[in-house]
Order: C-alpha cells, then sequence, then structure tokens
C-alpha cells in the first residue's frame, strides 16, 4: 500500500505511507541516508537498525524526489494482547525543519494507526512532544504502560500516547526497545 501522490513527488507540508515490504529500494537508500546522518552507520545499510522493525512509514520528498521526512510505526507486543504500534525513527533533513514536515509524517502515522484499529499509539520523544500533543497525545497516567527489567519495573518518562477507548490498566510491553 502506497498513498498519496504516486508519481513520487510529494510537497513537503504532504506525507504517503508506504508498507515497509514495499520500500522500493531506491527510497530505502534515502532512508538509510537520511537516518544515518541522524543516528549513524549503521542505520545507513538497510534504512532500519533499531529492535523493531516498522510495519509501515510515512514520507516526505522534495520537488526533487529526495526523502526530507520520515517517521515509522510498528507493532508492540504487550499483555494483555492488545493491538499497539509504536512510533519512532522521526527524521527531517535540517534544511525542511520548521517547515510542517514533521507534522505531515506524523499526522500520516496516527492516521493509519487509527485506521488499522489500533486500541493505543506510543511514541518516546521530547523534542516532537509538541506535534504529538497536537495529535492528542499525552503523558500515560501512572504505570498504565510498562516494561520489566530483570531487578523491576520501569515506565519511560517520555512516552505519550493517544487512545481510542478505554484501556485495561495495566498493560506490559513486553519487548521493551527505545522508540
Amino acid at each position: 500500500m502506497t498513498r498519496g501522490d504516486h508519481t513520487g513527488v510529494v510537497p513537503p507540508h504532504r506525507a504517503i505511507l508506504v508498507e515497509e515490504l514495499e520500500l522500493p529500494r531506491r527510497v530505502r537508500r534515502q532512508a538509510g541516508e537520511l537516518l544515518g546522518d541522524q543516528w549513524g552507520a549503521a542505520w545507513r545499510r538497510t534504512g532500519y537498525a533499531g529492535q523493531h522493525p516498522p510495519a509501515f512509514r510515512a514520507l516526505a520528498f522534495n520537488g526533487a524526489r529526495r526523502l526530507i521526512g520520515h517517521a515509522s510505526a510498528f507493532p508492540l507486543a504487550c499483555a494483555p494482547d492488545l493491538h499497539v504500534f509504536g512510533i519512532g525513527d522521526l527524521v527531517v533533513k535540517r534544511r525542511y525543519r520548521r517547515a510542517g514536515v514533521a507534522r505531515a509524517v506524523c499526522t500520516a502515522l496516527v492516521g493509519e494507526c487509527s485506521e488499522r484499529r489500533a486500541h493505543a499509539v506510543l511514541v518516546d520523544t521530547v523534542d516532537a512532544a509538541a506535534v504529538f500533543a497536537e495529535l492528542g497525545f499525552s503523558e500515560p497516567p501512572g504505570f498504565t504502560f510498562y516494561y520489566e527489567t530483570e531487578l523491576d519495573c520501569r515506565r519511560h518518562r517520555h512516552w505519550l500516547m493517544a487512545c481510542t477507548g478505554r484501556l485495561p490498566a495495566p498493560v506490559q510491553i513486553l519487548e521493551h526497545g527505545d522508540f
């Protein structure tokens, strides 16, 4: 599934959605460059080097068909078994920052998570907290979501969430990783 302008030219204020398995090699290479510039060489090789592989991505391109904005969504295993997505890998090319690119890719991802009937969407962010607040995200109360370490239970202090209804609390994220 790819949604948006199928010519590949998408204004910076719009984003397209691409299923991970349908991501064209050229775009994966550009994603690797963009993510690698932000987080290092490991991301450059495949356009992904995290712990949770994306299910789909939101992408924004400039008029020259170069990737300028990127974010991904991935399913999070949790108990009880709910349909929860994490959003991560948000990067905007430096010269396009403060032009609405982050808002466009995040809006597209959150909308798609809703279309896929997610019970909740989590994001771990400081820099984009205002963007996610505008999209209805807020800090989870108490231990609404948590993960376990060998020593204790924890919640991430920078998690924000949006949910479609009442969640059974608490919800354990079974394979915690930074996202």
